[in-house]
């Protein structure tokens, strides 16, 4: 009871720590079985796809029901955009488990990918946890925020990625002759589209998905700002070394002295 408590209750604790982890874990790869799924030649594995559905599934309608149970504020939670998240990483499934007519429905087992979202909020505890255990350590903090920002780009793009692909696979398969068959194939037409490569080899036919696609261009936009952002600081500090460093040293001299 102790260490469930620890774990909900104080993100910076161990316990919390290998937790989240494990966690992040569970998302990835049953966000990555959510993807596979839908790829045609991947049809035999259909069942396996399924049982591993059920397994993540479990999992995280437990730990929604303890967080809601060991959380103080437990219905600020529950009606914050991060509980709903988290509702949503295993409601679709539920769903589908309890009622199976539902199975058919494209976008009830789409929708499943929102928990990929999740991720960027265990990052930024896992950001706050580093930083923290490096302060006490009194180590630098300022190329480990830096490497982290790198880390929390890099999933923010993966997931704009395969949020998109998603959207553009639930809206444009219905077409028939489509060339959005899976959701990989959705999410290569997102990284064309976010590169602004533009190879012209998929493209929306629907109004929906035009949309889908404008919206993804308007993400791209927003992810290249943040990674110049992110870059230029680490080439600023590279190549003139960082303002933040120098009044450290200035400060430690004076001391010193």
């Amino acid at each position: 009871m102790k260490n469930l408590r620890q774990i909900f209750q104080d993100e910076r604790s161990r316990e919390s720590y290998v937790f989240n982890i494990a966690i992040g874990a569970s998302i990835f790869l049953s966000t990555l079985f959510i993807v596979l799924e839908t790829v045609p030649d991947l049809a035999a594995y259909k069942n396996t796809f399924f049982i591993a559905d059920i397994v993540f599934t479990t999992l995280f309608l437990f730990e929604y029901i303890l967080r809601i149970f060991y959380t103080p504020k437990r219905w600020k939670y529950i009606r914050s955009p991060l509980g709903l998240i988290d509702l949503l990483s295993f409601l679709p499934s539920l769903l589908i488990f309890v009622f199976p007519p539902l199975a058919g429905l494209q976008e009830l087992r789409v929708l499943r990918v929102v928990r990929i979202l999740r991720l960027l909020r265990l990052f930024r505890i896992y950001k706050l946890i580093t930083l923290e255990r490096q302060k006490d350590r009194g180590a630098g903090v300022l190329g480990l925020i830096r490497s982290v920002d790198m880390e929390i780009y890099f999933l923010a793009f993966i997931s704009t990625v395969t949020i998109s692909g998603t959207l553009m696979h639930l809206i444009e398969s219905k077409v028939p002759g489509t060339e959005f068959t899976s959701i990989p194939q959705g999410m290569w037409f997102a990284i064309v589209t976010i590169s602004t490569i533009g190879y012209g080899d998929l493209v929306p036919i629907t109004p929906l998905g035009k949309i889908a696609a404008s919206l993804t261009m308007i993400a791209g936009l927003i992810l290249l700002a943040l990674l110049i952002s992110v870059v230029g600081k680490s080439a600023q500090t590279l190549l003139f070394g960082s303002p933040i460093e120098d009044e450290e040293k200035l400060l430690s001299n004076k001391l010193k002295n």
